[in-house]
């Protein structure tokens, strides 16, 4: 048997065992990490996507009561509750209310409306001032023309300053006869007496902001069974009535004067679950009703 010659300065080549599992473990941890920061690095992209969308909801929700809010109050005066909030009970969400006029031509109730009954809502009735029928003759007109024009039938309101009180009727026809006209009601009965006094009718639109179910919707001139999405995973509207005199107010009720306010500041909470985790977000805004400075 012939044995190999030793050569100095002549190794063999390769890697032991331990160095073996050392490169191995070194690269199963290189890998780790580099699959973890990876991962990090897509959730966190994933999660601020979510955020990002939750902003961009509340934005275009708050972009929608802003278009709202500054036209509130249009051929409105101080005496008429063109807007309105509704502070929620501890701490749940406000109600926010806004109306414009959208005829100038205001009737007068002429003779009182009772509670439960149906009847048509009569605007011109013997001699009192507002409810002779040949000085209101073109109100009555521009009525028609307006009713006509949209399908022959339109909602009204009609409202007592004295009581704040108000509702909405479906307006169909007139009754038109001997000196005597006469809103009629298509449908249901009054919620609500209304003095001859102190009550008038309306031709006009009412957004009303709500958060219901998660969920920020519009009703729509009193249709409460038909409400808008407007954004989905809003869960919190706050509002608050910042006032000329510096006052500010968390109810704003219909014995206010809204031609008294600075500005409607509104600030909405928006939701989102992501991986088990709840993601909030909240954007605030402020909005002046310009029809403030028409009065």
């Amino acid at each position: 048997m012939r044995l190999r010659p030793y050569i100095p300065g002549c190794a063999e080549v390769g890697f032991t065992l331990i160095e073996l599992l050392v490169a191995v473990t070194i690269g199963l941890l290189a890998l780790g990490l580099t699959l973890s920061s990876v991962l990090y690095s897509r959730n966190a992209y994933r999660k601020d996507v979510a955020r990002t969308r939750i902003n961009q909801d509340l934005r275009g929700a708050l972009d929608i009561i802003g278009s709202t809010a500054r036209v509130a109050g249009e051929n409105f005066n101080g005496a008429f509750p063109a807007i309105e909030v509704i502070d929620g009970v501890n701490g749940a969400p406000d109600e926010l209310i806004l109306r414009r006029n959208l005829l100038d031509e205001v009737l007068k109730v002429c003779v009182p409306i009772v509670a439960g009954t149906a009847a048509d809502l009569i605007f011109a009735y013997g001699s009192e001032s507002g409810c002779v029928y040949a000085g209101n003759t073109h109100n009555y007109e521009v009525w028609r023309a307006w009713r006509q024009a949209r399908d022959g039938s339109v909602r009204a309101y009609v409202f007592d300053t004295s009581t704040d009180l108000g509702e909405y009727f479906d307006y169909s026809g007139e009754i038109d006869s001997n000196g005597q006209y006469a809103a009629v009601r298509a449908s249901g009965t009054w919620a609500n007496d209304y003095s001859n006094a102190s009550s008038a009718a309306y031709i006009m639109e009412e957004w009303r902001f709500r958060v219901s179910d998660d969920t920020l919707q519009l009703i729509e001139n009193g249709e409460s069974d038909n409400p808008l999405n407007v954004a989905f995973g809003v869960t919190d509207m706050q509002v608050e009535v910042f006032m000329q005199e510096g006052g500010v107010q968390s109810t704003f009720s219909g014995s206010d004067n809204w031609t008294l306010m600075q500005s409607i500041g509104i600030t909405l909470t928006g939701q989102e679950l992501f991986r088990g985790e709840v993601l909030e977000r909240q954007l605030s805004a402020r909005f002046f009703p310009r029809n403030v400075l028409s009065n």
